[in-house]
């Protein structure tokens, strides 16, 4: 009862707080939805609890209230999608570390530099070589790229081996020693050593930015009172340093030391114990957090200091530190896996590859301490998605779209309604880096709308097989698509001539002989070939207002539907540029009418339909049609609803990706041009996603309607989706659904499905069991029982006929 009554002060303060700053009323809608979702959540526990009739009575009546007064609708399977994805979390080490700084015996809190409190967006820290190529390139006035990122390593490494036979030991360099060893190493570079070194200079401190995590920590030392310095095994000049970390928003620092400047390092334990001498104070009074387990940990603990792990982001993303935090295998999986025809390492090979894998590895793991679900690789987290795989995806697709645009000369690019949606928002924003001359506009039409100006003529109604899946379709479907063409005639009156001609009105078309029979019928009786030039000049003005000039449109694909129709019916000069094709279509397509096109992958994916265009589409009403009636045509829309959960997950996948298209040129701004990378590299992690998602991550999407093409019935989007993976990972089981070879158990009574994965496939038996039952552990219990009994019989059996045999 007194946590149901803290809910509603909290919610009573949440509605004081919007009072305040006159927002009640904005937020109303979202707040009563969350009352009620946990009004749901509190009533299914009482309902199905021990406590007495009388105990439960008062509670639902306290719930209720939290409802504001109204009645609480049941808890539905939807309602669990959050709970299911919850990740418990034993241990939480930020703590451990916050703790150790409020220690009283705790005088100095020490941090390293680079990775703990400043991020790079470069895979190597060499990287940033390769990046000022193009630079020296051009000082130098050669025609290839000069190989300077080469040179400049060698020289560090000629200036260390130098300073170890001078020293003895692994004594850090400067870069001044660097760069001189570098002149004398290429004596053409000598006019430009000091050019270039301040180039370097400029990079690093263009490029590198705070870490949010290390900040926090930083600011809670100072807050409590506590000395703050900074301790660094680098070659850059301590004073450099210190405006590094003035960018990145340090302030209050009260030293930094250096090895460069000092000739001591961490990573022999020297730096520690000098810096103890000099402040005179006890070892045990300094706490370090370091990134490196043997420089800022190990050989810190040796000197006495207390030290701390906060990781560096790479090393998670890459999941190199598993024995202290494991953080998913997805990189090596996706990034560097071999699926036996392309070599997906090879994507490494490219700066901006690797760029794009730094920048995603500084955002989800900045936070080193996330708790990573061993059977998932992104804990079900929509964030995690949209910025890795989609955000790469997103981010190739628009720079892909570019590069024609500028080859091609594009004047007018149109992203189709509704799988342009995202692909739009990320080339608008990446546009305002590459200036590219041309206008950008958001298409409504679908397929469904612009069917009917395919239909020029008698012959090609009888073509509509390859456009529509006429087994579902009736005459009275077929009279509302027609119906722009037809003579004056009552829809009643059709009707009855229809039924009288043999067709059943409402019944779906059995066969292809039946449905021509009945194109063959409308032909001679209502189509109207005037119908059909009035409404075709009417949409060619408004079509012609978004194609002209030189025009493309960007879809995810497939058959050059729409294109072939403006160049074949109206003459446009349009190029289709779509993810991919499937078929021969769309080339015969391109010879008939003169419409160009382009693809971004020359294969076909294996993965292809419903998640794909769910993910890059806006989350609307599809266009159904257009309104003639008012002069210029007007989009019309179907009816659309959709639930909390899918616009949750959708909208926010979809941001992350954009996110990370913002972050790339926040980061590198006119410089992006500068990271070459090929399109399909960045592709592999969603494409690896949609292939080979563990079923934690695929549950996303279990609250997603998803309304089959096909004509099969309402189905999640991840049951279609696993429907196509089913199909690319077992080609024995293949059901035959109209004209399509399509592997889908959805597609199959749920018996016959539980059936098939009972004999052949226990794996999915034992997902799909915890996925319906796993809320009701009774019933979960008594599945196993079911299981587990017949299997032990089958294996005595086994056994007896083995041994007679």
């Amino acid at each position: 009862m007194k946590a149901i009554a803290d809910i509603c002060t909290a919610f009573d303060i949440v509605e004081a707080s919007l009072s305040v700053v006159g927002m009640k009323e904005t937020y109303y809608q979202e707040e009563s939805q969350w009352r009620e979702l946990l009004a749901k959540s509190w009533q299914a526990r009482v309902v199905s609890s021990d406590l007495s009739s009388d105990d439960k009575a008062d509670l639902v009546s306290a719930i209720e209230n939290l409802n504001l007064g109204r009645k609480v609708p049941a808890f539905e399977e939807e309602d669990y999608f959050f709970d299911k994805r919850a990740v418990e979390v034993e241990h939480l080490p930020l703590q451990d570390i916050k703790a150790a700084f409020a220690n009283p015996s705790c005088s100095y809190v020490s941090f390293d530099v680079f990775d703990t409190l400043v991020l790079r967006p470069f895979w190597h820290p060499t990287d940033l070589f390769e990046l000022m190529e193009q630079d020296v390139t051009a000082m130098v006035g050669v025609k290839d790229r000069f190989i300077f990122a080469q040179l400049r390593i060698e020289a560090e490494k000629i200036a260390r081996d130098r300073n170890y036979q001078s020293f003895g030991y692994a004594h850090e360099v400067t870069l001044d020693a660097i760069y001189e060893i570098l002149a004398e190493l290429c004596p053409p570079l000598s006019g430009h050593i000091e050019d270039i070194k301040q180039l370097e200079l400029h990079y690093e401190l263009k490029f590198c930015r705070g870490r949010k995590k290390g900040k926090e920590l930083l600011q809670c030392a100072q807050m409590i009172g506590k000395k703050v310095i900074c301790v660094s095994d680098m070659y850059l000049p301590a004073d450099f340093i210190e405006k590094m970390l003035a960018h990145c928003g340090y302030e209050g620092i009260e030293a930094l030391y250096c090895s460069s400047g000092l000739g001591y390092s961490k990573a022999e334990g020297t730096l520690y114990s000098h810096i103890s001498q000099e402040r005179k104070v006890d070892p045990s009074a300094f706490v370090h957090v370091g990134d490196n387990v043997h420089a800022d940990v190990e050989m810190a603990k040796q000197c006495g200091w207390k030290a701390f792990l906060l990781p560096k982001p790479l090393d998670l993303f890459t999941n190199q530190l598993s024995e202290y935090i494991y953080a998913g295998d997805y990189y090596w999986l996706a990034a560097e896996g071999n699926n036996g025809a392309i070599r997906q390492s090879s994507g490494l090979h490219f700066l901006g590859i690797r760029c794009m894998y730094a920048m995603i590895a500084n955002k989800l793991f900045d936070d080193p301490f996330v708790h990573v679900r061993k059977d998932s690789d992104f804990n079900a987290n929509p964030y995690f998605v949209g910025y890795y795989a989609l955000g790469m995806h997103v981010l190739a697709i628009a720079d892909w779209l570019a590069f024609l645009a500028q080859d091609r000369h594009f004047e007018n690019l149109l992203f189709v309604a509704r799988d342009g949606f995202l692909p739009k928002k990320a080339f608008d924003a990446l546009n305002k880096v590459y200036q590219l001359p041309l206008t950008t506009d958001y298409l409504y039409t679908s397929r469904k709308a612009m069917l009917p100006l395919m239909l020029q003529n008698e012959a090609s109604l009888h073509m509509l097989p390859r456009n529509i899946v006429f087994q579902y379709q009736t005459p009275r479907k077929m009279i509302k698509l027609l119906g722009k063409f037809m003579q004056d005639v009552q829809v009643v009156t059709c009707q009855q001539e229809i039924e009288q001609a043999g067709f059943a009105y409402d019944e779906r078309f059995e066969s292809l002989e039946s449905f021509e029979s009945f194109i063959s019928f409308f032909n001679r009786h209502y189509y109207h070939k005037r119908a059909f030039s009035a409404y075709s000049q009417e949409m060619k003005e408004y079509l012609a207002s978004k194609c002209q000039g030189k025009s493309a449109t960007f879809d995810v694909g497939y058959n050059l539907r729409l294109e072939s129709t403006l160049a074949g019916l109206y003459g446009f000069d349009i190029t289709a540029c779509y993810l991919h094709i499937d078929c021969d279509l769309p080339l015969d397509r391109k010879s008939l009418s003169g419409a160009h096109l382009e693809t971004l992958y020359p294969f076909s994916p294996t993965i292809q339909g419903s998640l794909r265009e769910h993910l890059l589409s806006e989350l609307g009403p599809s266009c159904i049609g257009y309104d003639c009636s008012g002069g210029e045509p007007a989009p019309l829309f179907e009816n659309f609803q959709t639930n909390y959960q899918t616009r949750y997950v959708t909208e926010t996948m979809q941001q992350a990706a954009l996110d990370f298209v913002s972050d790339m040129i926040d980061t590198f701004g006119a410089d992006i041009r500068r990271l070459p990378f090929r399109s399909v590299d960045a592709c592999m992690p969603i494409e690896y996603f949609y292939q080979h998602a563990k079923a934690f991550d695929r549950t996303l999407f279990s609250a997603t309607p998803f309304e089959d093409d096909m004509g099969i019935g309402r189905l999640t989007l991840m049951e279609a989706w696993e429907g196509e993976i089913n199909a690319a990972r077992d080609k024995d089981l293949l059901t035959k659904i109209g004209s399509f070879d399509y592997l889908n158990y959805e597609a199959i009574p749920r018996w016959k499905r539980w059936l098939i994965w009972c004999l052949a496939d226990r794996d999915k038996l034992k997902e799909g069991a915890y996925n319906r039952l796993g809320e009701h552990l009774a019933l979960l219990r008594f599945a196993r029982l079911c299981y587990r009994a017949p299997r032990a019989v089958y294996r005595k059996i086994k056994v007896f006929f083995g041994r007679c045999s």
